[in-house]
């Protein structure tokens, strides 16, 4: 297993490599994008706060990259391109293919048939957003030329045991494991963050039960709302808070490591572009020293134990509300 970390800035992918990154990935929203497109989002991340911003940039990475065997993916992930977009799309590709780009993370089928056809020299990722749940979909996204797919955020081990067992050999699997959670499912969800995640607001309900219903309805509804709380805010990265030892708080798959390599996962992604680059280095890190003990063969029980001393927040792990792998 791999680990895959995140950047958004030139500055970043050495000190992420030398923290024990051995993949990268990131943005690129060019400026011709944003003169034509304005805020329209190229790919799941603002524009301005997550991506690289030019080829010339994108190029540095690789170098940067290439200086120590680590590839560097490129997102080209929303949920669809329309018609006009595709030929700048396609033209991106293929700059970003000449900068050293190995793969393109993708998630709209239009898209990948494109690239395939255009003969853009890279492989091919399915992106989370394609919602690759089952060894049928992985052979589907197969036959379409890819190379990884990025499994779902609220897929079990099991599953992913499942999918592994049935999908084609040569595909390989990626799995989320630390940061960035999410309440829903996010291939199936439409809405983009550019307004705010609409998972994150604070809706107001009240509660009129129609008759016949328990006595006790509005209680419970209550109580299944602060539950429900607590959940959006372990997924949020607890508030986008850090534990006492200056470790990033939030979703973790750090204890299921054991049991992801058995299950056949080539990849560990790290979430968060748009992190501040301590809180990337510190991600990096954290996965790195556990990671390390499963290299190293320890026991299940010791790596979970492990990852649980690290962290030092017995109080968010006991509740498992920010467990990627309950």
């Amino acid at each position: 297993m791999k680990l895959l970390a995140p950047l958004r800035s030139v500055d970043e992918a050495r000190p992420l490599i030398q923290s024990g990154a051995e993949e990268l990935y990131c943005g690129l929203v060019p400026a011709a994008w944003v003169r034509a497109k304005g805020d329209t989002w190229l790919n799941r991340r603002d524009p301005r706060g997550a991506n690289l911003h030019g080829v010339d940039e994108l190029a540095q990475v690789t170098a940067i990259a290439a200086e120590h065997d680590v590839p560097v993916f490129l997102t080209l992930n929303a949920h669809h391109y329309g018609p006009d977009d595709l030929p700048f799309v396609i033209e991106m590709a293929t700059r970003a293919a000449d900068a050293g780009i190995q793969a393109m993370i993708v998630a709209d089928v239009g898209l990948m048939l494109a690239l395939r056809e255009a003969g853009v020299p890279t492989k091919l990722h399915v992106s989370s957003l394609g919602t690759c749940t089952n060894g049928e979909a992985a052979a589907f996204f197969h036959e379409l030329g890819a190379d990884r797919v990025v499994l779902p955020r609220h897929l079990s081990v099991r599953e992913i045991a499942a999918i592994r067992a049935a999908a084609p050999p040569a595909l390989e699997l990626e799995a989320f494991l630390l940061n960035d959670g999410c309440a829903f499912e996010e291939g199936r969800c439409l809405t983009t963050h550019q307004l705010g995640p609409i998972c994150m607001t604070p809706w107001a309900s009240e509660v009129v039960p129609l008759p016949g219903a328990p006595d006790d309805l509005a209680e419970k509804w209550a109580a299944n709302e602060v539950s429900y709380r607590k959940l959006l805010w372990n997924l949020n990265n607890c508030g986008s808070s850090n534990s006492e030892k200056g470790l990033p708080n939030g979703p973790c798959g750090l204890c299921a490591l054991p049991a992801l390599q058995a299950a056949g996962v080539a990849s560990l992604k790290i979430v968060g572009r748009e992190a501040s680059p301590w809180r990337k280095l510190a991600s990096v890190q954290l996965a790195r020293a556990v990671l390390n003990r499963v290299r190293a063969n320890d026991e299940a029980a010791a790596v979970a134990a492990k990852a649980k001393a690290l962290r030092a927040t017995p109080e968010l792990c006991e509740t498992t509300y920010m467990c990627y792998y309950r």
